[in-house]
């Protein structure tokens, strides 16, 4: 079945990024995190995987900027999912409070028995934090989840692609925004 016109994600064992994809079997049969618009915990991302016109990528390193709910939320799924991430936010302070959301995020994940102490530990082991863009420079994909401003998100994306190597896949968590007005 062809993907619908709405950024949605993929069923169990396929993979889709709309509008620039096509689709392909996920080599571990995961399904993919959606790059446009916001993630969704419950989605599986173990091995997100781009395929376009022939071209193969796997994404092994994720960066995130932005660590509020969402952002934190976004980056727990793809460290969940055995990717590492480089969570990125503009200072020490909005730093803690992300990690904060993290660890209040997995421990009760722990609590309900959905995430072993073991497991939570791994996940958290495979998030790095940094307040500079510049740590972004050699991540595969980078997630921004900065607050729903227009100005804030396109000078961020605008900052990113002077940092990051011209192929790596930038998206948005943007959720009224316009992504092209974005880009």
């Amino acid at each position: 079945p062809a993907p619908s016109p709405s950024p949605t994600l993929a069923r169990p064992a396929t993979a889709w990024i709309p509008a620039y994809g096509v689709p392909r079997r996920a080599s571990r049969g995961r399904g993919l995190a959606r790059t446009v618009g916001s993630l969704s915990a419950s989605q599986r991302v173990a091995e997100v995987v781009w395929e376009d016109h022939g071209m193969v990528r796997e994404f092994r390193t994720v960066g995130v900027v932005g660590l509020g709910t969402m952002g934190a939320g976004i980056v727990e799924v793809f460290a969940r999912n055995g990717l590492h991430v480089i969570a990125a936010e503009i200072d020490d302070d909005a730093v803690a409070r992300g990690l904060s959301h993290l660890d209040t995020s997995t421990s009760r994940a722990v609590g309900r028995g959905k995430l072993t102490q073991e497991d939570a530990d791994a996940l958290l082991a495979r998030i790095t934090t940094t307040t500079s863009l510049e740590d972004l420079a050699d991540v595969d994909l980078v997630v921004e989840a900065v607050p729903e401003s227009l100005e804030l998100k396109s000078g961020v994306l605008a900052a990113l692609s002077k940092v990051c190597r011209p192929d790596v896949i930038l998206a948005s968590n943007t959720s009224s925004l316009s992504i092209t007005e974005l880009s």
